[in-house]
């Protein structure tokens, strides 16, 4: 990799690679005759803080799920998604009985899934294999269709140890009622509310490799405003709301009464005229909407 910053960005595909590694995700073996090969991709990202600041450089190796073959490489792939209300009714829960809240990082999340299919890899760059092997998954990797699905699954049965069940209304909600316990899940993010922490965080961490946040700051695009007494918190997207202004409108933007001029006419597509492209249209859409639905 080449560039003024391809030592920081060189330094991040290494580590991501000793990770994969370090959790046995995959393993040499002679592959089988006709057996189907998936590639993989580097997937790279500047990730930021709230405030916009440049934290580390995060390289990401993904495999090219798409080239799985349904009910041979992969079969449920569904996983359970936090639903709004749910993040709101926590932290009002958390205020109004002035509770503990702590946020958890969990590194590598899928790494720690176990893989029941039989999929083969085409090695990636960076990583040497003995002439006529392949490297056969034994843990999920990120790209692949059942990936979210394998994680949730190994999540729910180490939460299930210490006596957290699935809500029945949000299945991301885990909740034990004998220690007054909610934990929020989001892929790897979890939103921990309870009375007192219980070693919580040394339980988690002796499961996978735990990075504690302390108080929640950001979650899910979501600013956290916490007062000193923590008796109230306020939730804002004005740093999400500048990113979308910095991508839709790079050459700035003004406050104006409506969106469309009242005296703006809109008219059908005439037949011949080109479609405007839809992808660009809904992906700004889908991102007003969430910004709606939250805040």
């Amino acid at each position: 990799m080449n560039g003024l910053e391809k030592r920081e960005w060189n330094a991040a595909l290494q580590k991501e690679i000793e990770a994969i590694q370090g959790y046995g995700t995959w393993e040499e073996a002679t592959p089988p005759p006709l057996a189907q090969f998936i590639g993989t991709k580097w997937v790279l990202r500047k990730k930021r803080d709230e405030n916009e600041v440049l934290v580390k450089y995060k390289a990401r190796l993904t495999a090219k799920g798409f080239a799985q073959v349904p009910g041979i490489d992969y079969d449920e792939t569904v996983a359970a998604v936090i639903r709004t209300d749910t993040i709101r009714l926590l932290l009002a829960h958390c205020v109004q009985n002035r509770l503990m809240a702590l946020q958890y990082d969990i590194e590598s999340a899928y790494l720690n899934a176990p893989l029941e299919e039989e999929i083969y890899l085409t090695p990636p760059p960076m990583v040497t294999v003995t002439p006529g092997k392949v490297l056969r998954l034994r843990k999920s990797l990120y790209g692949l269709k059942q990936a979210a699905r394998c994680w949730a699954d190994t999540l729910g049965n180490v939460l299930a140890t210490r006596r957290f069940r699935r809500s029945k209304v949000d299945p991301a909600l885990f909740v034990n009622l004998k220690g007054s316990e909610f934990l929020r899940v989001h892929v790897d993010d979890l939103l921990y509310i309870v009375e007192a922490e219980h070693g919580f965080g040394a339980w988690l961490n002796s499961h996978f490799k735990v990075k504690v946040m302390g108080l929640p700051r950001y979650l899910l695009s979501i600013e956290l405003e916490w007062n000193t007494a923590r008796t109230a918190v306020r939730l804002s997207q004005k740093q999400y709301m500048g990113q979308l202004i910095r991508s839709w409108l790079p050459s700035g933007s003004r406050n104006i009464q409506t969106p469309l001029l009242p005296s703006e006419q809109l008219l059908p597509r005439q037949e011949g005229e080109a479609e405007a492209p839809k992808t660009a249209y809904q992906s700004l859409i889908g991102s007003l909407l969430y910004v709606a639905i939250i805040t």
